[in-house]
């Protein structure tokens, strides 16, 4: 396992919330074929006018996930980021005895302890970001 946690897991992840987004886009397709039915009333016209709303309500909550992807994404890049960082630091570090020495003289203790520091921040974030998307999703399932 890659300290702080794999990337391609979080992009995985992202990819899941997407596919939510896109059933609900389903859903609200559906709705909106459901809205042509030819029908004519006043309740006919409060079904349409409720069938809009849920309609909108549903594409609301498919961009919020859709958001929630992308943050998922950018967390992965982030923790990429870091994660190269600190290869390179470690590969700095570990070219020679003495200068690996040298580097723990100088606090590369205190560097792996911050590098940890942050890859940590970033899992907990990708897993309240998955929290979120989960939420979103059951909120959905209640909507519909």
């Amino acid at each position: 396992m890659r300290l702080g946690g794999d990337p391609q897991d979080l992009r995985a992840d992202a990819q899941r919330v997407r596919a939510w987004a896109d059933a609900v886009d389903d859903a609200a397709a559906h709705v909106l074929r459901t809205a042509g039915v030819e029908w004519r009333s006043s309740a006919a016209d409060r079904f349409r006018d409720q069938l809009a709303e849920r309609r909108r309500t549903a594409m609301a909550v498919a961009d919020d996930v859709r958001r929630v992807a992308d943050e998922i994404e950018a967390l992965a890049t982030t923790l990429e980021e870091r994660q190269r960082t600190l290869q390179n630091l470690l590969d700095q570090a570990g070219r020679t005895i003495e200068e690996v020495q040298q580097a723990v003289a100088d606090g590369a203790v205190d560097v792996m302890d911050a590098a940890q520091g942050f890859a940590n921040d970033a899992v907990e974030k990708g897993q309240e970001l998955v929290g979120q998307a989960r939420d979103l999703a059951g909120g959905l399932g209640r909507l519909l």
